[in-house]
Parts: structure tokens; C-alpha cells; sequence
């Protein structure tokens, strides 16, 4: 698969930074443009692209700016509208690279939440996958910062700890336990992502009513992270039709690297499959 292995950097826009941006076989008909979660990173999903490269679909991680590779304040970023300006420039310089292949967008927690925020793509996908999306997450800090992430300070960069439980090493099915002593795994987060994830959290609250492609929702039932009642309640007020709802018993918030991880990998692909085959965009 490494051979297969191509690595990018992407300028974005005003800010000068680059991503980080990692495929893996690119000359697949089928591609999957992954989006990580908080604090994650590209190589933290390696098993999952190993995975799909063998059934022949290739897979593309753009590492979120302040993450991985990325350049930026680690674990930071501004605003909402700074992460989705981010990856909307991927797709402005890259979108030609997927003219003749069937693309499908997939997103982890966070990640998730992005997919469903770049709805002027939906036209160029066959699909998207949500892996456990953190619609609304159980344990954000508080610590008195509501007053002062209505606007811009000099707190932005003042760091505080990740929501409660999202280090993997806390989930005693975790397979891959590494990140204790992964340099690039982020432990904490910014004043400034706070106040991003919230914006985000709140302008995803009624985006489930316009998506108009086929979802793959994945859901941990031993997910800690993410309220999975409010989790539950956003998918059921997606359009059925377009629908497939997996819950996974024995699963957490962790799934690629986690006990059970090549059951959901199987079900993925099969998905993919059926999706491509079956849906005809109108």
C-alpha cells in the first residue's frame, strides 16, 4: 500500500498555512476523502486505509490545521468558518483530480460535523459516512469561558483540555494505544477551538434537512464522547430514504482503532459498494 502512498501540502487562503494531505491509491475508480476527529491526525486511521486500499478504493486524509502535519497553532483554530474555509480550498485545487471517480465524503466525531458542512460538494458525491458524529458532546469544559467566546481575545490560544474521555487510551477495547507517546496526537485544545466547535455544533443543528445524498450513520453504543440520544434523534431526522443507521454494541468512541474495528470496516465497504451500484444522483 505505501507504495501507493502520495503526500501534498495545500496552501489555504488568507491565513498562509498548509495541510497536511495523505492518499493512498489514487488510481482506484472509488475514492474516500476522510475528515478526523479532534485532536486526531491522519495516521491514527492507517489500519482503515490499509483496509479499503485492498478492496481497491483509495483513500485521502487532509490533516485539520493545528493537527498531524499541518502547520498552525496546535489544536487551534479561530473560527468555524476558518476550518471549512480550510477544506472547501482542498476542493477548489483538487476537485478536477476526482472528475471521472466516484468519491464519497466520511468523517470521524468532529470530522463528521465537517462532512455535513460542505453541502455546496454534495453535488460531486456519491455519499457520505458519519462515524459516531459528535452532534453534541456529553462533557465540554466550562471553566467560566462562555463570556468571552462571543468574540475574539487574547485567550484565543490559551489551552484547555480535550471533551472528557476523547483520549483513546480510555477505552479498554482500544487496540492501537499508542498516542500516549504520539508527538502529534493533541492532548488539549485552544479557547479559539472551543468557541469554533460550538459555532460548528450549532450551525449543524439543522443541516440533517438538507442533505440529499445516501448516509452511512455510524453509531458506538459504548461511545462516552458524544450524547448518543441527540445523536440518535439527528439521524432519525434524516431523510430515510437516504438512510443506513448501524449501531454497534460493543463499540466506543474509538472505532478504528478499537477490538471490533474490521466489522465496521466490512460493513463500510459493503456499503460503499451497494451505494455506488444502486444510487443515481438526480
Amino acid at each position: 500500500m505505501y507504495r501507493s502512498k502520495k503526500i501534498d501540502h495545500i496552501n489555504v487562503s488568507r491565513s498562509q498555512l498548509g495541510l497536511y494531505v495523505t492518499t493512498f491509491g489514487d488510481h482506484f475508480e472509488t475514492q474516500v476523502i476522510f475528515f478526523h476527529d479532534l485532536g486526531e491526525y491522519h495516521d491514527r486511521y492507517s489500519e482503515f486505509a490499509e483496509y479499503l486500499f485492498h478492496q481497491e478504493i483509495g483513500t485521502t486524509f487532509i490533516d485539520m490545521r493545528g493537527h498531524g502535519l499541518s502547520s498552525g497553532s496546535r489544536g487551534h483554530a479561530s473560527s468555524y468558518k476558518d476550518l471549512l474555509e480550510d477544506y472547501e480550498t482542498f476542493f477548489d485545487q483538487r476537485m478536477d483530480n476526482y472528475k471521472e471517480k466516484k468519491v464519497f465524503l466520511c468523517g470521524h466525531g468532529l470530522g463528521a460535523l465537517i462532512c455535513m458542512s460542505l453541502d455546496q460538494i454534495y453535488s460531486h458525491v456519491e455519499g457520505m459516512i458519519l462515524i459516531n458524529p459528535a452532534i453534541q458532546y456529553r462533557d465540554l469544559p466550562d471553566l467560566g469561558l462562555k463570556k468571552i467566546l462571543g468574540k475574539r481575545s487574547l485567550l484565543d490560544k490559551f489551552k484547555i483540555p480535550l471533551p472528557s474521555g476523547i483520549d483513546a487510551l480510555s477505552n479498554e477495547q482500544v487496540v492501537v494505544s499508542n498516542n500516549k507517546h504520539d508527538p502529534l496526537v493533541n492532548k488539549k485544545m485552544t479557547v479559539g477551538m472551543y468557541r469554533s466547535i460550538n459555532e460548528l455544533l450549532k450551525r449543524i443543528k439543522y443541516s440533517s434537512y438538507f442533505i440529499n445524498v445516501p448516509v452511512l450513520y455510524i453509531i458506538g453504543e459504548e461511545d462516552k464522547i458524544v450524547d448518543l440520544d441527540i445523536s440518535r434523534l439527528f439521524s432519525s431526522s434524516i431523510d430515510g430514504n437516504l438512510l443506513m443507521l448501524k449501531n454497534y454494541k460493543n463499540l466506543g468512541h474509538e472505532v478504528f482503532n478499537e477490538l471490533e474495528r474490521d466489522i465496521v470496516f466490512k460493513d463500510i465497504k459493503k456499503w460503499i459498494r451497494l451505494t455506488e451500484s444502486s444510487y443515481v444522483k438526480e
